[in-house]
């Protein structure tokens, strides 16, 4: 029976792929439409063979017989749904996975197609990326039962005297690693300096590692000087105001003290009923001296011009302030805020992430025709139209109160410019990037005040390669996710449990799931039942 794996679309996240399915032994040949990648490829010892382009006809000229498994990671979804459509009629036998945004679509292509699974590198990185803006020392994150589950790091100051067996009774916490001690001995004790690696829900997470808001203080001189500039005050409607009240009092004065002797009121009532030519006919000037009268007509012709040059800059503010909200490019004063960079395919799932968490989110997209501006507005989420990695633009999403910050464009560049930028205007603003390679990532993170540097492709990689069957793992034991922690490579792994289930040697049980979706952190004291699952951690490879 054929075993090994063809990668269809040599892309970002099937590079990653073919990386993972390599090193684990598995046998790989990718079809790159992408020279300078498939030559990665190929210095590993990877069959490669080069097309100009990823589409059915290259498909065609491959012998699909010859490979138990196929991966479609195009970018062009088309392309990996025409694709995925042909594979099936080819070879009714081989595993096919393929990338695909749309959920829904991917669904019914499951329902109506045997033996193909779906996956969206998007849905399966974006819990990572939101819990990285809220987390201090996010590992790694994943979707469990409609919740977060997630691994992260803190110091053991929290725990100090106790042992790794107390903090588990104590809380629905599981001690991953102590001091790069992988799945640690429960007598293990805590001391202050002690380096942690927990498994928890996001919710316990938050509670013990939450990213808090740092407020800048503004110096109070600054502010009264902010108060005083009246730099931005349109001066044409400064002047025209002031020549409104300049040319009324003059006229109330005229009317009352040299010629029509009307009192003050009367004066005022009259002049404001010639500036706005409402013109009652009860006062008038009919009688009046030519001075008299010569002073009335000016009334009137400025009345006319200054109202006139008033009411066009009032409708043009107000048509500019419904623009600027139309168009996104008015100043939020949100507060304690997350600000998402780049509403593409990521974005838009970690967007949907943190307004799960409940998170305030403000989104900050270039292109003003972004197939996803109906979802922000559907969602009301305020988002601004502009190049999120200039200043005024971040000063606009209000950068100074915000919580965090995450860079999500298809740019890796872009993505630290906009970063370094932001460190910029907020010295400690915490910052997400979205970076393609791993290595650039580490460096970034070590080099640059950056907190987290992600790679979705490669976040999403060990799932489309566990999905083509062709990575070993027992009968009964589905494999969810592999990241690496503690310098070592751990899979979370979930299999059934009955009461008579004993957990093999070197595995961290971290909780029990009934098929009601309950959830229990009690791995030695719970009562079993037939339909239950363990949900537990091991050394990838082990």
């Amino acid at each position: 029976m054929p075993r090994g794996v063809l990668i269809f679309g040599l892309s970002h996240v099937g590079l990653r792929i073919a990386e993972f399915l390599h090193d684990t032994g598995v046998g790989v040949t990718a079809v790159a439409d992408s020279r300078k990648r498939g030559m990665v490829l190929q210095n590993m010892g990877v069959k490669v063979i080069f097309s100009d382009s990823c589409d059915l006809a290259a498909l065609k000229t491959i012998d699909l017989t010859a490979y138990g498994s196929i991966v479609l990671s195009a970018d062009n979804e088309l392309y990996n749904l025409q694709t995925a459509l042909y594979t099936r009629e080819i070879n009714p036998h081989i595993k096919i996975v393929a990338r695909l945004f749309n959920l829904n679509l991917g669904r019914k292509l499951q329902d109506s197609i045997n033996n193909i699974k779906v996956l969206s590198v998007s849905q399966t990185a974006s819990s990572s990326f939101a819990t990285s803006a809220l987390i201090v020392k996010p590992v790694r994150s994943f979707k469990v039962n409609d919740g977060i589950m997630m691994v992260y790091k803190i110091k053991g100051i929290a725990f100090e005297g106790k042992t790794v067996l107390d903090i588990e009774t104590a809380q629905d916490i599981k001690v991953i690693a102590v001091n790069d001690d992988v799945f640690p001995d429960e007598n293990t004790a805590i001391n202050a300096v002690s380096d942690l690696i927990v498994w928890s829900s996001y919710t316990t997470a938050k509670e013990l590692s939450g990213v808090e808001t740092s407020e800048v203080q503004h110096n109070v001189k600054m502010r009264r000087k902010k108060l005083l500039n009246l730099r931005h005050i349109d001066t044409v409607l400064l002047y025209t105001v002031m020549a409104l009240i300049g040319i009324a009092a003059f006229s109330v004065c005229f009317f009352h003290y040299k010629q029509m002797k009307l009192s003050f009121i009367d004066s005022l009532y009259f002049v404001v009923t010639v500036l706005t030519t409402v013109g009652l006919g009860d006062i008038n000037l009919k009688d009046s001296c030519v001075g008299t009268k010569v002073v009335g007509m000016i009334l009137m012709l400025s009345g006319v011009t200054l109202f006139a040059i008033l009411f066009a800059i009032i409708s043009g503010e107000l048509i500019k302030k419904r623009l600027e909200l139309f168009m996104g490019r008015k100043k939020t004063r949100l507060r304690g805020h997350v600000i998402l960079c780049g509403v593409g395919d990521v974005g838009v799932r970690v967007l949907e992430e943190l307004l799960t968490l409940g998170e305030k989110v403000l989104a900050i997209e270039k292109n003003p025709d972004n197939k996803y501006i109906p979802i922000l507005r559907q969602r009301n989420v305020p988002f601004i139209i502009s190049d999120a990695a200039l200043e005024e633009t971040l000063r606009l999403a209000n950068l100074r109160h915000a919580k965090s910050i995450i860079c999500a464009t298809d740019d890796d560049m872009k993505n630290l410019e906009i970063g370094l930028n932001a460190i910029t205007v907020k010295k400690h603003m915490r910052v997400v990037l979205r970076i393609f390679d791993r290595e650039f990532a580490h460096m970034i993170q070590k080099h640059f005040d950056i907190h987290v540097a992600l790679s979705s492709a490669a976040i999403a990689a060990p799932a489309f390669g566990l999905a083509t069957g062709a990575v070993h793992a027992h009968s009964d034991t589905e494999i969810l996710g592999i990241f690496d922690a503690a310098d070592h490579r751990l899979a979370l792994a979930v299999t059934p449990a009955d009461a008579g289930f004993v957990l093999a040697p070197n595995r961290k049980p971290l909780f029990y799931m009934n098929n009601q979706g309950d959830i229990s952190f009690d791995t030695k004291n719970v009562n079993i039942s037939e339909r239950d699952k363990l949900y537990y951690m091991a050394k990838w490879g082990d």
